[in-house]
């Protein structure tokens, strides 16, 4: 299977998870040493769910890019 394949299929799964994965889960509720909740803009949110989505592909994620490589190699 070629590596340009595997590492699109793998895009795309992350893609995906970020975005169906709702920005209200990624909100501040966490307050600093201070007792502040840090600011946070939408941009804020979209990083983190593209980090998370990022990590969780690469720990099993939800099987999309493994099944997306085995349909395209069959094809192939």
């Amino acid at each position: 299977m070629p590596d340009g394949l595997r590492q699109a299929c793998e895009q795309f799964e992350q893609v995906m998870l970020a975005q169906l994965l709702p920005r209200s889960l990624f909100g501040s509720s966490i307050t600093n040493l201070d007792g502040v909740t840090p600011t946070e803009t939408s941009a804020d949110r979209d990083l983190f769910a593209q980090a998370f989505a990022m990590a969780f592909e690469r720990a099993g994620g939800l099987g999309l890019s493994r099944e997306l490589l085995a349909d395209l190699g069959k094809r192939g």
